[in-house]
């Protein structure tokens, strides 16, 4: 009787140790990780087209001094350069990653005006100038704009997009400039009044370093709007009053309103 209880427990105790050693070498149950948020693919490129607009200031002055009666007078011009409206246009292409080209296109265009200070020798009596001063309107003027740019886009999400580019680009001022003015006087001369001006078209064209930045806003897949904003100024050479060569700033900050169209 005592041999079969003790042949009892150990069978008792050789089970138990089994299920523990088996319950040790169990694999543990697997962990559920949390899924990889999926990034934002890149568009091939895009198509922006729309209006821009110009607030900088590139006011400029000629100033001559012409010889009569023996005596040195001067003559001032102001041209008074507002903000002009204008069209944009460009189209980026991704070339590698985020980086690719973007090609742009920009014209403006306003009438600008001239304020005219002169003051004319006497032809009787020394020191004794006469001043006239006047105002010229309806001096055209018009930039256009080049870049050829390098560009980096930079997803936010599936519906906002930001891209910064920077390169050359080609300005090309076109400006109506006073070559010469006349004035009206009668006897005893004492007194004189602008009479009329002449006016000529002068373009030039110079390459300088731009950029800026898109940020594009799509309601679907494919069409949106964007916004930009563009950086491009240089100096060039206009022919002025007397056929003296004047610098006058082209370009500057300019601010674009498209619509945008995304390539995939």
């Amino acid at each position: 009787m005592t041999r079969t209880r003790l042949a009892l427990v150990l069978a008792l105790v050789g089970v138990v140790a089994h299920s523990a050693s088996a319950q040790g070498s169990a694999k543990p149950a697997p962990r559920h990780r949390l899924a990889a948020r999926p990034t934002t693919p890149l568009p091939r490129g895009y198509v922006l087209l729309g209006a821009s607009y110009t607030p900088s200031q590139n006011a400029f002055e000629d100033r001559v001094t012409p010889r009569s009666n023996s005596e040195t007078g001067s003559s001032t011009l102001t041209y008074d350069v507002g903000g002009a409206p204008g069209f944009e246009g460009a189209a980026a292409v991704r070339l590698w990653r985020s980086y690719g080209l973007r090609v742009g296109v920009g014209r403006s265009s306003t009438s600008v005006g001239a304020t005219l200070e002169a003051s004319i020798p006497h032809p009787f009596f020394f020191d004794r100038p006469r001043t006239a001063s006047a105002t010229i309107d309806g001096l055209d003027r018009a930039e256009t704009a080049i870049g050829l740019h390098l560009q980096a886009m930079f997803p936010i999400n599936r519906r906002m997009q930001l891209a910064v580019f920077g390169g050359p680009t080609w300005l090309q001022l076109s400006q109506d400039t006073v070559q010469d003015v006349s004035y009206t006087e009668t006897y005893p001369y004492d007194t004189i009044a602008f009479s009329t001006a002449v006016t000529a078209k002068n373009s030039e064209t110079t390459g300088t370093i731009g950029g800026g930045a898109d940020f594009n806003y799509f309601f679907t897949t494919s069409v949106g709007l964007g916004a930009s904003i563009l950086y491009a100024q240089a100096n060039v050479e206009l022919r002025a009053s007397n056929g003296e060569a004047k610098t006058v700033t082209a370009g500057g900050w300019k601010t674009g309103l498209s619509l945008a169209v995304r390539i995939r």
